[in-house]
């Protein structure tokens, strides 16, 4: 993208100059408009200064000749034809070295698992384009920290108690998150889970998606369901409904419990949120839960729009390679286009002014909800999915009916089984509906992917082509404020 290549041609200190500039002149300027927009340019100044100060502390990678070193596996090994590949932390470097490791299967490969120390003698190597490919695998290895790539044959290593000592706080933290999150995995196969049941239970309750397959990921790509794969402000937001009701969040405010129960309540977010990888869709819902929960503190209204604009700004504040990360552009391009296009697609067929009397109507009118929401969601992440994967699912509405109502039974059946985890006949109990509800869900996005014309493919979307949609879309918007002015709507 443009933007990529002006952070790769400029070096940071030129980006600080202009930030720094720009930002002296909004402030001298008295014109509230014109202020604004240099304002807004200053902050895309401040990200650029962000981001390429990153990747010069990334460099182009690093290579040595073949060598020793000690290294912790950092990532759930994923298990692939011939290879284990994995995240490994070489701690034997002046500060730990990020590398992606593909290392020959055997059975001592296969048994590795987050936090076991290895010592190699291989050669690194600085990340590399694909040969044969369009897409960019190197600078996705960049964006993301990774500063080397090695391969491991099976006598180039073996396993060796490694010292942590050399990790920072945040990465013995996140050693120890994959750990824990192993053994709660192991405890659903215990259970009874298994399979694609286990592998798509893993990735709606605890962001790990090492156990999918790949017949599995097509089947909820094709279908319209690989949003539910990622965790994101449903999933936070149905936890939350749940912790505040038992923690007595919803009770009178301004009153201390009232405040003590809102602080338990966001560290057992941020807690879940560890846990899950930080992931940056679901850091943003718990961002916006968190400021959702201040400003109920307030006793003031949050301002939608406002609210998630604030988050991707924190957000890239601490992290500015996320705005390259697929995962952060379709979660706030989805939640942008609800709140933007859900009211325009819900007033084509239903008003808030409408009396419901009978039951049929109100069950209507919550169908057309759900099914406003889908659209408005898709609108939003169309252009990105067509770009990125080279397909737009038809069926999505189906496929979001029956992904919300079973993806909602299968959060709540997860939340009873670790809430009763004390009590073994209850937990089995939870056990074997969640069970059930992740193979229901299974069959049917596989039944929907498997229908004729299930999705449109394949499709060349370029950089240009995703901004001339999204430039559309906002047209639209427009068009659409301008009529229902003109009606007299305020």
């Amino acid at each position: 993208m443009w933007l990529s290549s002006a952070v790769d041609i400029l070096l940071s200190w030129h980006w600080a100059v202009a930030f720094i500039a720009l930002l002296i002149v909004a402030l001298l300027v008295r014109r509230p408009f014109l202020q604004s927009l240099l304002l807004l340019v200053s902050v895309f100044l401040l990200g650029g200064t962000l981001m390429t100060r990153q990747l010069e502390d990334i460099g182009d990678g690093y290579a040595a000749e073949e060598t020793v070193f000690d290294a912790v596996v950092a990532s759930q090994p994923v298990m692939k034809k011939k290879v284990m590949q994995m995240d490994l932390w070489i701690t034997t470097a002046s500060k730990p070295v990020k590398v992606k490791a593909s290392v020959f299967r055997d059975g001592r490969a296969e048994r590795l698992k987050p936090g076991d120390g290895i010592r190699a003698r291989a050669p690194l190597e600085k990340p590399a384009y694909y040969k044969y490919s369009t897409f960019d695998y190197r600078t996705y290895l960049l964006r993301h920290g990774y500063r080397s790539t090695v391969f491991l044959y099976i006598t180039d290593w073996h396993i060796q108690r490694v010292s942590l000592l050399g990790l920072s706080m945040l990465q013995r933290t996140q050693l120890a998150v994959l750990q824990w999150r192993q053994q709660l995995i192991a405890r659903y196969r215990s259970l009874g889970l298994s399979d694609n049941q286990l592998a798509v239970v893993s990735a709606m309750t605890l962001g790990d998606r090492s156990l999918l397959t790949s017949e599995l990921k097509d089947d909820y790509s094709i279908s319209g369901g690989a949003h539910i794969l990622a965790l994101s402000g449903m999933h936070l937001g149905i936890i939350y409904m749940v912790l505040a009701l038992v923690m007595g969040v919803r009770r009178p405010r301004n009153t201390w419990r009232f405040f003590f129960s809102s602080i338990l309540l966001m560290a057992a977010i941020w807690s879940f949120v560890v846990l899950v990888g930080m992931s940056p869709s679901i850091i943003r819902a718990a961002v916006m839960l968190t400021l959702l929960t201040f400003v109920q503190l307030l006793n003031r209204q949050a301002i939608s729009l406002n609210t998630l604009a604030f988050t991707a700004f924190l957000i890239l504040v601490i992290h500015p390679m996320s705005l390259f990360d697929v995962g952060f552009q379709l979660s706030y391009a989805s939640v942008a286009a609800i709140l933007v296009f859900y009211k325009p697609i819900y007033g084509l067929f239903c008003s808030d002014s409408m009396e419901s009397l009978t039951y049929p109507v109100r069950f209507g009118r919550m169908l057309w909800g759900l099914l406003s929401v889908s659209l408005a969601a898709q609108l939003g992440v169309a252009p990105l999915i067509a770009h990125y994967f080279g397909r737009i699912p038809v069926y999505f509405l189906i496929t979001n009916l029956a992904v919300v109502l079973l993806a909602t039974l299968i959060l709540y059946c997860a939340l009873g089984l670790w809430a009763f985890a004390w009590l073994p006949p209850v937990q089995s109990f939870f056990a074997k509906a969640l069970s059930l509800l992740a193979e229901c869900l299974n069959a049917t996005l596989h039944y929907i992917a498997s229908l004729p014309g299930a999705s449109i493919e394949p499709i060349t979307l370029n950089t240009i082509g995703v901004i001339a949609c999204y430039v559309l879309l906002l047209s639209l918007y427009l068009i659409y404020l301008i009529l229902r002015k003109s009606d007299g709507h305020s």
